[in-house]
Order: C-alpha cells, then sequence, then structure tokens
C-alpha cells in the first residue's frame, strides 16, 4: 500500500498516515493481508510524518 501525504494546505493526509502507522503498529492491518513494516522503518515512517501535528492529550476526566 503507497500512501503519500503531499499537502502543504492542510495537516489532514499527514494524521491519517499517522493513524495507519499506529494501526500497523498494533497489528491491524495484518487483518487485511497487508504485511507490517520493518520496525525501524514504522519508527522513521512516524517521526517524518508527525512533523506538524499537535501531540494528542487525553480527554480531561473527572
Amino acid at each position: 500500500m503507497n500512501f503519500y501525504t503531499c499537502n502543504d494546505t492542510t495537516l489532514v493526509p499527514r494524521a491519517v498516515g499517522r493513524f495507519f502507522l499506529r494501526l500497523d503498529q498494533q497489528g491491524s492491518l495484518g487483518g487485511y493481508n497487508y504485511a507490517p513494516l520493518a520496525e525501524n522503518l514504522r519508527i522513521e515512517s512516524a517521526y517524518v510524518i508527525r512533523q506538524g501535528l499537535k501531540t494528542p492529550t487525553p480527554a480531561p476526566t473527572e
């Protein structure tokens, strides 16, 4: 699967790419017959793709 994050006007493609990398890390993409990425490739990709994205924070609870 190829996914291109070439969009300078919005961060949505990067956020979607980050989501796919997270699914791959959790093994969810293996259920759809996609081979998982190598660990070092996934880490390098995550570093590149997260540039400009906010760090998620947990929702406040009471």
